[in-house]
């Protein structure tokens, strides 16, 4: 008798896993907005999504930094800021580059794509060439951060936001300055 209740009880059970397998499934839901479920299924769709848009932008931009005039227009910016820089007085802090280029190494090392990358550029050639080009970035963040001083003066009671776009507002207006009084040669 046991047997036979313990035969129809694993049919029952049976039949309740392969019935339930073949109804609809319940989603997941984890929040409301104004009684509109949010369940894990739109989490996990929004997270592909995310990835798409990231893989679509980063094409678009592998596209965009291989483009040769928008390449020499980042350099000739980067040179003509750090000029004026050097105009203005402000001197390459080699200690500072030191600590954030050691930075930059262990950060970029954490990264097997990066290093990768690194690795097929050259190793020694990149970061030689790293080395000069923080010097560049590091004079134009003097230029930028004098602009966020400006306009923080200028309007002392400015949100972050607010400060951030006068800045960047002022900090183009004198790219384009300082580029206009630079002999520039194309080859």
């Amino acid at each position: 008798m046991n047997r036979q209740k313990s035969k129809v009880l694993c049919g029952l059970l049976l039949v309740y896993f392969l019935l339930s397998a073949c109804a609809p499934k319940q989603e997941t839901v984890i929040a409301y907005v104004n009684e509109e479920p949010i369940t894990k299924q739109n989490l996990t769709f929004l997270k592909v999504m995310n990835q798409v848009e990231l893989a679509m932008a980063q094409e678009k931009e592998g596209e965009q930094v291989a483009n040769q005039n928008v390449l020499l227009t980042q350099m000739i910016r980067l040179h003509a800021m750090a000029m004026l820089a050097e105009e203005k007085g402000y001197t390459f802090n080699v200690e500072q580059a030191k600590k954030e280029m050691e930075a930059m190494r262990k950060q970029y090392e954490a990264h097997p794509t990066v290093t990768k990358i690194i690795e097929a550029y050259g190793t020694k050639q990149f970061w030689t060439d790293k080395a000069k080009i923080h010097r560049l970035l590091q004079l134009s963040q003097r230029v930028q951060h004098d602009m966020i001083e400006k306009a923080k003066e200028k309007k002392p009671k400015a949100n972050a936001a607010e400060v951030r776009f006068q800045a960047e507002k002022a900090y183009e207006d004198l790219v384009i300055s300082q580029i206009g009084t630079l002999k520039i040669k194309l080859l």
